[in-house]
């Protein structure tokens, strides 16, 4: 009677498992947890239908259900890889890399030739910036996969991350002739080929990733940079423009067309741009010191060709030192001479060469003084007006 009864339990936990399975295809996500969750109920030793169901949760957008059923999957299976795999990917989504990454380095440890795995990982290590590890992981995920053409962009991107160009180039090319399709093996030879001032191709592979994906933004934000190293203002301007179409919310797209608006001499137009930056919550200033350089390409300001403004020369701040320490001791000598006048007792020089120091170093204090006061009045009048 109790195998007669357990048979019925599972066959009518596989019918709501199928049940799911299709409630996922349709994309109706809340249909499918409440049939796993009754598969669950008959079968709950079937470590696949908490995959199942921590899955629907993921594509519902429910990352911490789901992390919790793919918990119980490793618990009741904990030989399968792919399920540490599917869970480090939900832990990376969390922007919980440590977690992530140990996710990966056990799937790695059951199956050595897990391709995922070190693609992942690779893509995990790149978010944080290692990019060193990252570019391990995917060389060994190509090893496995010669073929893998993502493999070969990410790697490319990493290169490209770490200043070694070439080296980007040529994996971004290999992942283009691989499949040519791929939108971010364009871009990332793109973004190689500008930190090289190969910027015409630069404009050709970001072209042809926008062809490919019309809705990246950072395509059209860095088109639009070296359109911007080329003085081509109006398709610069024309790119941002389509950027902050697709990505309203993004401050720094509105502050960088407003730069170019400012070189192209549309100066009310730029300022509405930099007004509504600040609105979204962008902090730099526009006469402050230019461009933020985490928002252009490879952290060079130079590279779009648009100025920087207020930035300090390198030799500024040991001129202020050098400034400050002259007006101090021209302040001393000068209450020295005084001192000295007044005492009748210069140590054996006349009063009248004291007199003359002080004379001479009180001088050169106040022009020292009043130089200082004139670059700080220009600076606040520079600010008030950029």
């Amino acid at each position: 009677m109790n195998t007669r009864h357990n048979t019925d339990a599972i066959q009518l936990a596989i019918e709501h498992e199928k049940r799911g399975d299709d409630h996922i295809q349709n994309r109706e996500f809340d249909s499918a947890v409440a049939d796993y969750t009754e598969a669950i109920r008959l079968m709950p030793a079937s470590a696949r239908l908490f995959l199942r169901r921590g899955a629907a949760y993921a594509a519902h957008g429910d990352i911490d259900r789901a992390i919790a059923d793919f918990t119980k999957a490793i618990r009741l299976d904990p030989k399968d890889a792919e399920i540490y795999v599917s869970r480090g990917c939900l832990f990376e989504r969390q922007g919980d890399i440590d977690e992530a990454t140990e996710d990966y380095a056990a799937a790695i440890r059951l199956d050595p030739k897990h391709v995922g795995a070190y693609y992942n990982r690779g893509m995990a290590f790149d978010s944080i910036g290692r990019f060193d590890a990252a570019i391990a992981d995917y060389t060994e995920a190509i090893r496995l996969n010669p073929g893998f053409a993502e493999a070969y962009s990410n790697r490319g991107g990493s290169n490209c991350d770490k200043g070694d160009f070439d080296e980007a180039i040529a994996d971004c090319t290999e992942a283009i002739r691989l499949n040519p399709e791929t939108a971010q093996a364009h871009y990332n030879r793109g973004n190689a080929r500008a930190r090289i001032r190969e910027l015409d191709k630069a404009i050709v592979d970001f072209t042809e990733a926008i062809r490919l994906d019309p809705k990246q933004v950072i395509a059209y934000k860095n088109r639009g940079s070296v359109y911007g190293q080329l003085a081509e203002f109006d398709s610069a301007i024309n790119d941002f423009t389509e950027a902050i179409r697709l990505a309203s919310e993004d401050p720094s797209l509105y502050y960088i067309r407003g730069i170019v608006l400012r070189r192209k001499g549309e100066r009310a137009m730029a300022e509405a741009d930099f007004a509504r930056a600040r609105d979204l919550g962008y902090v730099a200033h526009p006469s402050a010191a230019g461009p933020d350089p985490a928002e252009w390409l490879g952290n060079d300001p130079t590279l779009v060709g648009l100025e920087v403004r207020g930035r300090p020369s390198p030799g500024l701040p040991i001129y202020r030192v050098f400034v400050a320490c002259f007006f101090v001791l021209s302040v001393i000598a000068g209450v020295c001479g005084l001192f000295a006048w007044y005492s009748r007792d210069a140590r054996g020089l006349p009063n009248a060469m004291w007199c003359g120091f002080a004379f001479a170093f009180g001088f050169l204090a106040v022009i020292v003084l009043g130089q200082m006061l004139f670059h700080m009045c220009r600076k606040a009048l520079g600010r008030r007006r950029g």
